[in-house]
């Protein structure tokens, strides 16, 4: 699905009814200009706690459509917070997380196995997440980070989403519907100072999944959007 742009060029967005700040999809053909931001943000993130290594980021031009990417900005369009869209994928080899699992023969095979059995109903993949450290509200920023990937189910009429995360965020996936994949141990990526867990989300039961405080959150977060989407108990405004 193409998602029809907003006036202002988003594809979609939302406002966090604890800091006020909005939350945009772009292309990267709209909004050059905060993908660059975007970038500049997450790349001095990575690189502060030494994990550049694990930090992926596709090859983009002012002309590119892809990948769709959010972001929570300011009032003078001051990043503090992003991820992007991996997908919707087509194919498993288009996916990074059974490679991020190399050390564990096992579970990138599982992880490979379940990817393309969920490749028909739709699939994409959060990617190069982040929030500013030094903002004095970035744990609601992380939370609105993870509302985030349900709202991008919807937008993009994709049934799946999934991540890589360290053991530091994963309590915030939780809380946003996310759940860990049977079978699938903490791999030691990018190095062995990280414990690395995979995480998904499934539009039909993320929303009933996610914490009470992250529910209502999510249906004030659709007030504040001009679009319609839809929680497991039917559409909401």
């Amino acid at each position: 699905m193409r998602p029809t742009p907003l006036p202002g060029g988003q594809l979609f967005e939302f406002r966090d009814d604890v800091t006020g700040l909005w939350m945009r999809f772009y292309r990267p053909m709209t909004r050059f200009d905060l993908w660059k931001r975007y970038v500049a943000g997450v790349t001095q993130t990575y690189r502060k706690f030494g994990a550049e290594n694990a930090l992926s980021l596709p090859r983009v031009t002012p002309e590119s459509m892809w990948p769709i990417f959010a972001v929570l900005t300011e009032r003078d369009d001051h990043v503090v917070g992003g991820w992007y869209v991996n997908g919707p994928l087509t194919a498993v080899n288009q996916a990074f997380a059974p490679s991020e699992f190399a050390a564990d023969p096992l579970s990138a095979t599982l992880i490979a196995e379940w990817v393309s059995q969920i490749l028909p109903e739709g699939a994409i993949e959060l990617k190069a997440g982040w929030v500013d450290n030094a903002h004095p509200a970035k744990r609601a920023l992380a939370d609105t980070i993870g509302r985030s990937v349900i709202h991008s189910l919807h937008m993009l009429e994709a049934r799946y989403a999934f991540a890589t995360a360290a053991e530091h965020a994963i309590r915030r996936w939780q809380l946003a519907g996310g759940s860990p994949l049977p079978g699938i141990a903490p791999t030691p990526y990018p190095d062995e100072r990280y414990s690395t867990h995979f995480y998904h989300w499934d539009a039909q039961t993320a929303f009933d999944m996610a914490s009470p405080a992250q529910q209502d959150l999510f249906l004030l977060d659709l007030k504040s959007t001009p679009r319609t989407l839809v929680t497991s108990g039917g559409p909401v405004r």
